[in-house]
């Protein structure tokens, strides 16, 4: 198995981190490659510690176990996916409601492609571990916050009009559907066109859910008011 090299290259932006930070980042890019070959549950420390060229001693300087080391990664995925996703961000000049959530989408299965191996580790073992869980509801709130103040804001514009009054509920609804439909494809090993089949079902149910017939008085992208 080759290991994490710890020591920076020229061209490598590791050579800007301390060397704590490079063998922290060395134990989380060792993960991915091990879980697609194995679960979490029969991944050792001694193979995470392989194959980041550590000892294990230096795994337990910086986690206290694999599954803390998975949370963190996952961590950093959702940071990822909060910067770059999310249907109440600015959308661009000249989209069509429907380019602009299925941008939104799109995004976000690209999010979940390339990073399916920790994705689907931790969907399969969150429930029984309460960080992982705790991680995961906080996560999924904020991103139901944010949907939920959109909804709202676009219904006080006159446009949209959504099939629940109960706009908290229905943005949890409609962002646990997209989560089990990417996890599940992801672990099916869909490819591109696969994926986007799933975007174009789910573009259909965010139109049909939250603007229903007022999606024709949505402007063009430029004009759509930003999220308060």
């Amino acid at each position: 198995m080759t290991s994490v090299p710890l020591t920076p290259v020229a061209g490598d932006r590791r050579a800007q981190l301390s060397k704590g930070e490079r063998q922290r980042r060395a134990i989380l890019d060792a993960l991915p490659p091990l879980l697609s070959k194995q679960p979490l549950s029969s991944l050792s420390v001694s193979d995470i510690t392989k194959a980041a060229g550590l000892s294990r001693s230096g795994f337990y300087f910086y986690f206290d176990t694999k599954e803390t080391a998975l949370t963190v990664a996952v961590a950093d995925v959702w940071s990822e996916l909060k910067s770059r996703s999310g249907i109440w961000r600015p959308a661009l000049q000249g989209d069509s409601l429907h380019d602009h959530v299925r941008r939104s989408l799109s995004t976000t299965a690209e999010v979940w492609r390339n990073h399916a191996e920790l994705l689907i580790a931790f969907t399969q073992v969150r429930d029984i571990d309460p960080s992982m869980e705790a991680m995961w509801a906080e996560s999924m709130q904020e991103f139901t916050t944010q949907l939920s103040e959109y909804i709202r804001l676009e219904c006080d514009l006159g446009r949209a009009e959504p099939v629940s009054s109960d706009y908290e509920d229905l943005a949890g609804t409609l962002l646990h559907a997209t989560a089990d439909a990417f996890y599940r494809a992801v672990r099916a090993g869909s490819d591109q066109q696969e994926m986007n089949r799933h975007v174009d079902l789910l573009t259909r149910m965010f139109l049909a859910a939250i603007w229903g017939p007022r999606s024709g008085l949505w402007p063009a992208v430029g004009q759509a008011p930003a999220p308060r």
